[in-house]
């Protein structure tokens, strides 16, 4: 029974931070599209989900990999897994991280060439961009529902026979 509840938590981190990660991309990927012509909303609806699933793999198997120990050292696992607070704050600092690189007193620019002719761009910073990803994407495969489930019940099973 805790093979199944252990292999369950992990396709349900699995799923749940693939489907962040693809969405935070997409969302990326239709800010930065300027123009409204076949190539560009091909690019969009074919190549930009190919890219989304390959950067999501590539960047879950190097959190897997960083969280390791949260995964395989027991104390350490029922430490992390009895304090949701970490993961909704890393949540809220990785979303932070991710809309502040959005911001033009953070973003980039850089000069393009659209029909032949020389634009300013405003790009996400990549460094604060990057830092929100990969910060979404650790708390998010390591969240473990279980635990949290398990002390909402105790706490509102102790409120009630009170």
């Amino acid at each position: 029974m805790k093979k199944v509840a252990t292999l369950s938590t992990l396709v349900f981190q699995l799923l749940l931070t693939y489907g962040v990660l693809f969405s935070i991309y997409m969302t990326f990927a239709i800010l930065d599209n300027d123009e409204a012509d076949l190539i560009s909303e091909s690019a969009l609806l074919i190549i930009h989900p190919i890219y989304a699933i390959i950067l999501a793999t590539i960047t879950i198997g190097c959190c897997f990999i960083f969280g390791l120990p949260i995964r395989l050292i027991s104390k350490l696992n029922k430490w992390w897994s009895r304090k949701p607070i970490l993961v909704i704050l890393g949540i809220l600092a990785g979303t932070t991280f991710l809309l502040l690189s959005l911001k033009s007193d953070f973003a980039d620019h850089t000069t393009v060439v659209v029909d032949g002719e020389n634009k300013i761009k405003q790009i996400p910073n990549l460094a604060m961009a990057c830092t929100g990803w990969f910060l979404t994407a650790f708390v998010l495969l390591h969240f473990y529902p279980i635990p949290v489930i398990n002390s909402i019940k105790m706490r509102w099973l102790s409120r009630t026979r009170h």
